[in-house]
């Protein structure tokens, strides 16, 4: 049922339990205020009825309703780039209270235009450090950048200068480039 909804581009407002008389473990995916999907496994009180040893799972999905809301989601193409993406790492020693989303945003906003993908490959706690290597109220992040460029392959230069800026994003924040 979830593979259903993701197909069709929609992400329910709700999914909750449900009650049923006929169904074990029910579960309902709402949106706008109206069911969408709702499933769950037949009773075994039912199975047993029809002499049914296996489970049997059943999902009732509201088609029109469904078929209604593709209607208002817009499917988007875009041409797989030609040219290479370059990928760079960076170790940051940040406050505690810093998350992953705000290295995420300092980064979208010091890079617009080829910085396609961030994301975090290796996240150490003060949980982790046995061995004290972390300042009080720090924790390390290992950040990977994507950058591509659609219109040409990337130089060196290129690269090195949307490394520097983002790093000078992350210094005025107070982040430490770990070495």
């Amino acid at each position: 049922a979830e593979a259903v909804l993701q197909k069709a581009g929609i992400r329910p407002e709700a999914f909750q339990p449900l009650r049923s008389g006929h169904l074990e473990d029910a579960w309902e995916w709402r949106q706008g205020g109206k069911r969408l999907v709702h499933s769950g496994q037949i009773s075994g009180k039912l199975s047993a009825a029809f002499d049914i040893e296996m489970p049997v799972f059943y999902a009732e999905v509201d088609w029109d309703y469904l078929m209604q809301l593709r209607k208002e989601h817009r499917v988007t193409y875009k041409e797989v780039s030609r040219y290479p993406a370059v990928r760079r790492d960076l170790s940051l020693l940040v406050s505690d209270g810093t998350s992953f989303d705000r290295l995420k945003q300092l980064a979208s906003h010091a890079e617009t235009r080829i910085l396609k993908e961030v994301s975090i490959f290796d996240k150490y706690t003060p949980k982790n450090d046995q061995q004290g290597r972390l300042p009080d109220g720090k924790k390390s992040y290992a950040l990977s950048f994507v950058l591509r460029d659609d219109e040409k392959t990337l130089t060196d230069k290129q690269v090195d200068q949307v490394m520097q800026r983002l790093i000078n994003a992350f210094e005025n924040e107070g982040v430490e480039i770990r070495k």
